[in-house]
């Protein structure tokens, strides 16, 4: 016979309940007040987003962050880590990534979105000591350039490039129109697929906003400029092995929530190809 379950404890699962329906309530109001104040003139976004969507509509199994740093990141692996701009958390997790992988004895290259790459002397006079960080936020513009102004998430980042020796690569182009951001992955995928072949032996690390790291995105892009430029050189046509790590996908979180695990999961395996997703904030409510 089964045992009945006590009235605390039916009470605790009511409560919860209760509040993930007031959570979600509250998320999908401001979402919908979001995506109306969206300028999406030529569709263009809302295609992009459907991809993304598709490989972020759920999980294959819980994981871990040791179990992901474990997983597929060999010498010339290429890493695309989802960043959402204005969350300390989403640099953090790239800064944390990277830190790891230095441990365990990897050479990485660091990929910004941050940065224009028509700043890239910058970036290697920066990291060279050769200007002060003053002078190098001057220089690139960093206030008119990053609307997000939070140049306080991503110092970190530099501080570890340069303690560890890792090339930092300034990857984004002011490109406006038509297929816009089709268009930014591919000047983005120009520069990384230069330097894989350049650095065939280092780990490319690359934090670009969460639509962009979708593998039918960025990732694909890639793959597509590496084999252009191997057929071009008349070498092996060989693509190295990719992971796509997305951030607090929204999905994601209200199936880990209707399980009770929102809070006790930190990383999720999204598919069998190897991607991940890591929790760390909850949806936006305020």
């Amino acid at each position: 016979m089964k045992a009945a379950r006590s009235p605390r404890a039916h009470g605790a699962t009511t409560a919860h309940a209760e509040l993930l329906a007031l959570h979600r309530k509250i998320w999908l109001e401001n979402k919908r007040r979001i995506d109306r104040s969206s300028i999406d003139d030529t569709g263009e976004l809302t295609r992009y987003r459907r991809a993304y969507t598709r490989e972020t509509k759920s999980y294959r199994d819980v994981s871990s962050f040791d179990d992901m740093v474990d997983a597929r990141f060999h010498p010339g692996a290429a890493v695309y880590v989802g960043d959402f701009h204005t969350s300390k958390q989403s640099q953090k997790c790239f800064l944390k990534l990277c830190e790891r992988l230095h441990r365990k004895g990897a050479k990485l290259v660091l990929g910004l979105e941050l940065i224009g790459s028509r700043h890239q002397k910058e970036i290697d006079r920066f990291l060279a000591a050769s200007i002060s960080e003053a002078a190098f936020l001057k220089r690139i513009r960093f206030e008119q350039n990053w609307p997000f102004g939070n140049w306080e998430n991503f110092a970190p980042i530099f501080a570890f490039a340069r303690a560890t020796g890792s090339p930092v690569l300034a990857l984004d182009a002011k490109i406006d129109g038509r297929d816009s951001l089709t268009r930014r992955d591919e000047h983005a995928a120009s520069i990384l697929a230069k330097s894989h072949l350049e650095h065939p032996q280092r780990i490319h690390v690359t934090l670009f906003g969460d639509l962009h790291v979708a593998r039918h995105h960025l990732p694909r892009a890639v793959e597509r400029r590496i084999l252009a430029l191997q057929e071009k050189d008349g070498g092996n046509a060989r693509v190295p092995a990719h992971v796509s790590i997305y951030q607090n996908s929204e999905q994601i979180y209200w199936k880990l929530a209707e399980q009770g695990k929102e809070r006790s999961v930190e990383v999720v395996r999204v598919n069998s190809l190897g991607d991940f997703c890591v929790m760390n904030v909850p949806p936006i409510i305020l």
